[in-house]
């Protein structure tokens, strides 16, 4: 009977084969902010190493940019393909209804390797395709900050934790800018958004996706100074003057305010307003600005909130005798969560001209030194948008990642994998002899909600998803398990009642 079983058991395996089961910060100039709109990745990991080729999407006026990322090891720093990620996209979209889950780099010379300047340790220094890139450790946040700052890297000087949180991790910091060279031909790609992609790869034993860089903190806007105008990107939504080239207290551009003419009245007003929102109660504000008047100007210049049960006003200016830049400020506590309106005011004679600059919006009761713009509406904007986050992840099981849903899960074969890009030189993307499991994870996400680097794990099971196929269980696996079991069956059932009427006959002789 042991010899009918074996013969049965090697018929199945002859008829089935065996079972296989298998984002960073971007830095822009303040007066020409950046708000992130998109990032995707593609992870490839062998259970040694991992390799990230990162690419971003943005909406603003950059004309040059930084991109700061951590990494928790010594990392290979090179370039990629966009067309990589348009194969991963046609790759994975879905074939049929199924179950869905909640560039070669051109290298220059190598510089300043091992480097050390106040606490910073310049690891590699070359370039890549049209970024120059230089590799970082960093004793602590506030060392490195200072080093970008002294570099040409324009970090928010109150961030410093956020750089700190990873260096006492130990982990290790690409910077990379466009190349000076590069930047007049990557202006097109830089105002529609669009950065060459990067190629990142270090040894780790798990799989992390560097996000909590690029959450709370990671932009101007987060701290105490709610707002900061200094006009060189136009009127920055104020209304009643125009923005004019002027010698500035700050920059190429003032805010000019001119008191109309009417009829034979010997003075007139002219005010800049406008509203704010999201105030506190029971909080205190202070606005302030620099103001000074044309030459041969009469009257004066003060500032005021009003609204909301508010009506402060600050000191007033003698234009007459207000020929160098002043600050003015005023003070106050919303007592309700209605809008206040922040005004520039002007009273004096026809035509006077009045000049504002380095205005500021804050917390507390004294105005901080006016260092960049900081926009209001920026700050609304980055706070409340979605960044759409899309991860293509190669490795050797099904992953998962909390609030992150599966659109597409299966194996995909080592030429597959191959073909989906090439270097410049034509050699693949990838180098691989065998088959990985792609999992494709996406997520909307808040910059609020960035609070955490992403940790890639184990899903519970490695069936497929989007039209997928992994081992036996999806493709034309699932058809022969339709098909063949049942003949298998059969042909083992024919063989038994053979075998024994083979027996009952050699016993009846």
């Amino acid at each position: 009977m042991k010899k009918l079983w074996w013969v049965v058991v090697c018929l199945v395996v002859a008829l089935f084969p065996a079972v296989v089961q298998a984002d960073g910060m971007l830095i822009s100039p303040p007066h020409k902010p950046m708000v992130e709109t998109g990032q995707k990745a593609v992870i490839w990991h062998d259970g040694k190493r991992e390799t990230l080729v990162l690419s971003t999407t943005f909406r603003g006026e950059a004309e040059d940019f930084a991109w700061i990322i951590p990494v928790p090891n010594k990392p290979e720093v090179t370039s990629s393909k966009d067309e990589l990620f348009t194969a991963l996209d046609d790759y994975t979209r879905p074939k049929y209804n199924n179950r869905y889950d909640s560039a070669m780099p051109m290298i220059g010379s190598v510089s300043t390797v091992g480097m050390e300047e106040s606490g910073v340790t310049v690891v590699e220094s070359k370039k890549v395709d049209v970024y120059d890139i230089t590799v970082l450790e960093a004793v602590d946040g506030k060392s490195l900050r200072e080093w970008l700052t002294k570099n040409g890297y324009e970090y928010p000087t109150n961030r410093d934790l956020l750089l700190q949180h990873y260096a006492l991790k130990r982990w290790f910091f690409v910077a990379a800018k466009i190349s000076t060279e590069a930047l007049g031909y990557m202006g097109t790609s830089l105002r529609t958004g669009h950065m060459t992609p990067l190629m990142i790869s270090f040894d780790s034993e798990g799989i992390v996706y560097p996000l909590k860089i690029s959450g709370p903190g990671s932009k101007y806007n987060e701290a105490d100074k709610l707002a900061a105008y200094g006009f060189e990107m136009g009127s920055e939504k104020w209304s009643g003057g125009t923005v004019i080239a002027k010698d500035a207290w700050q920059g190429v551009s003032v805010y000019r305010l001119t008191v109309p003419s009417y009829g034979n009245a010997e003075l007139g007003n002219a005010m800049g307003y406008k509203s704010i929102s999201g105030l506190k109660t029971g909080v205190d504000y202070v606005f302030s600005a620099y103001v000074k008047a044309k030459p041969g100007a009469s009257g004066e210049a003060k500032l005021r909130v009003s609204g909301g049960g508010i009506e402060r006003m600050s000191n007033v200016v003698d234009l007459a005798t207000n020929d160098e830049w002043r600050r003015l400020q005023v003070v106050f506590r919303p007592t309700s969560s209605s809008t206040p309106m922040l005004n520039l005011m002007v009273e004096g004679s026809p035509k006077t001209e009045v000049y504002w600059d380095g205005i500021q919006f804050e917390k507390g009761i004294v105005p901080t030194a006016f260092e960049e713009e900081v926009l209001d509406s920026t700050t609304s904007q980055i706070a409340n948008e979605s960044v759409n986050i899309i991860l293509y992840v190669f490795s050797n099981h099904k992953k998962t990642v909390p609030g992150f849903s599966v659109g597409y899960a299966g194996d995909v074969s080592a030429k597959e994998i191959q073909k989906m890009a090439y270097q410049d030189d034509g050699t693949p993307w990838m180098k691989t002899n065998k088959k990985m499991y792609l999992t494709k994870l996406s997520r909307s996400m808040t910059q609020a909600q960035m609070t955490d680097d992403l940790i890639i794990r184990d899903a519970e099971d490695n069936d497929a998803v989007g039209g997928g196929q992994a081992g036996l269980g999806d493709g034309w696996g699932r058809t022969v398990l339709v098909l063949g079991l049942p003949l298998g069956l059969e042909i083992g059932g024919i063989y038994y009642f053979w075998y024994s009427r083979l027996r009952r006959k050699e016993k009846q002789k």
